[in-house]
């Protein structure tokens, strides 16, 4: 029996009983309501909200919770509005969950008006107010906002320091991210905790010259977080990323029964970006053996490494098995490795004929997916094929018109080619201002 269906059987059994979602039954109500929108069945959760009399403070925010949850975000504003015409007084619960929605949107004008709501009604004082607000300034783009708020704050927690950095970490300042955490440790006020260190480790993997990975690794022994299997697959990660394969498998050895799936899955992934694609597909052997059944990330990761160590006929046998063994339909990250997998061994033309005649993904097919054609030029690129690479931008250009990077790739080929004049012609759409081309970055400092 699912969750939902306990909560309809306690529901009837209420409602046989008599009961009404009002004065001491109140709380009931609310909780039911709060139910439903966990379990995603936010309709019932709406009218059995519309059916309470006189909701209380706590139903409000659990309905406007459970929209923000269900991603109706306009609705949850909607009910804010419709709380504040009622005359039902606001708290500090809701004005978190109305950050959370603006968030979600995107939306920082929205954000900024209720933001102006707290500082009229008082709640800017309350410390989980002030960590959802600068959440929602992050969330929104508007990371000054969010680090002056942050510095205003007379007193934070360790949710104020994760939030911030899990904020630098989403927009790929990693600098930034390490910065902060090291005024952490200066402050010595809040000591990091398991979520601390999972941003901490991803600065540090994107991080490759400095190979921060072994650092943070101490850092984590210390600190005794070192059985919490987020962190560790965190660690499994950047060992990987960083090149450190030698010390991701010792990790992942020495992990034994806390690995859990995504430990699995990461340690693929890493043989994969390490060039060692045959053990990535002897992993998936061991994890079966060990009773966890592979999952779409799972292939993802198994198709991209047999795709970087050219394992082709082992990639297509266990895309295959993917389908009719597991049950599992391909989506957008498994057909680009498939097609990537095919260019890189040159094969461009079975590529362009599985494109071409596959009708399974999506309402138009892999045709009409900019993704899957970008990946097949990117190979014509890289295998100087200017026909084929030819026929995938003419796709391209149609389905992605405003994309720079296209454009580059086909005027280099052109100039492979010697085709100067349909090179000069893909050039001219930067020299004439129609697109701006993006200057590049770098990670390494001099």
């Amino acid at each position: 029996m699912t969750d939902l269906q306990m909560i309809k059987s306690m529901h009837t059994f209420v409602v046989k009983k008599g009961l009404r979602f009002e004065n001491d039954a109140l709380v009931l109500g609310t909780a039911m309501v709060d139910a439903y929108c966990k379990c995603s069945d936010i309709e019932t959760a709406s009218l059995l909200f519309n059916r309470i009399k006189k909701p209380s403070t706590a139903t409000w925010n659990a309905m406007i919770s459970g929209y923000t949850l269900n991603h109706c975000v306009h609705q949850s504003m909607q009910l804010f509005l419709a709380m504040l015409v009622g005359d039902v007084p606001s708290d500090s619960i809701t004005m978190v969950i109305l950050f959370q929605s603006c968030g979600e949107l995107g939306s920082l004008n929205l954000g900024r008006m209720i933001h102006g709501f707290c500082l009229s009604k008082g709640f800017s004082s309350h410390l989980t107010v002030n960590n959802a607000m600068i959440d929602m300034y992050m969330r929104c783009g508007c990371r000054r906002s969010s680090q002056l708020l942050f510095n205003l704050m007379p007193y934070k927690n360790v949710v104020s320091w994760n939030t911030m950095l899990y904020g630098y970490v989403k927009v790929n300042d990693f600098a930034m991210a390490l910065k902060l955490f090291h005024e952490m440790q200066l402050e010595n006020q809040q000591k990091p905790d398991y979520v601390t260190m999972i941003p901490v480790i991803q600065a540090y993997a994107a991080n490759t010259v400095n190979h921060g990975g072994p650092m943070v690794h101490c850092l984590v022994l210390k600190l005794g977080l070192q059985s919490e299997i987020l962190v560790a697959n965190s660690l499994l990660d950047a060992y990987a990323k960083n090149g450190l394969i030698d010390r991701a498998w010792s990790l992942f050895d020495q992990m034994g029964w806390l690995r859990d799936q995504t430990s699995w899955n990461a340690m693929i992934a890493g043989c994969g970006m390490n060039g060692q694609g045959k053990k990535a597909c002897e992993l998936l052997l061991q994890m079966e053996e060990n009773g966890y059944k592979p999952n779409s990330i799972t292939f993802i990761s198994l198709l991209s490494s047999c795709s970087h160590s050219g394992l082709i006929d082992e990639g297509c046998r266990y895309f295959n098995m993917m389908i009719t063994q597991f049950k599992i339909q391909p989506s957008l990250e498994h057909w680009t490795c498939i097609i990537d997998m095919f260019g890189r061994a040159g094969r461009l033309e079975e590529a362009y004929l599985l494109i071409k005649n596959e009708i399974g993904f999506g309402s138009g097919g892999l045709y009409d997916c900019a993704a899957i054609w970008a990946s097949l030029l990117s190979a014509c690129r890289t295998n100087m094929n200017v026909d084929i690479g030819e026929l995938a931008s003419q796709h391209l250009l149609k389905l992605a018109p405003h994309n720079c990077g296209h454009y580059s790739l086909l005027s280099n080929l052109y100039a492979f080619g010697k085709r100067w004049d349909d090179a000069a012609n893909m050039r001219r759409v930067f020299e004439d201002g129609r697109l701006m081309k993006k200057p590049g970055l770098s990670l390494v400092k001099v």
